[in-house]
């Protein structure tokens, strides 16, 4: 077993190209827009809530 340091040292020796990683693909997801309040107090963030 090797780690990646030895492996990278290992490819560099014999001029070798590192595998390409894949990248993680994002779900793509429906977007919906923000629901707005109908009266000014009628959703409070928890940061004003008292404890």
């Amino acid at each position: 077993m090797s780690n990646h340091k030895h492996t990278l040292r290992i490819y560099r020796v014999l001029t070798l190209n590192l595998p390409q990683r894949l990248k993680k693909r994002v779900s793509a997801r429906v977007r919906q827009p923000l629901a707005v309040p109908a009266a000014a107090i009628t959703c409070w963030s928890l940061d004003f809530t008292g404890c």
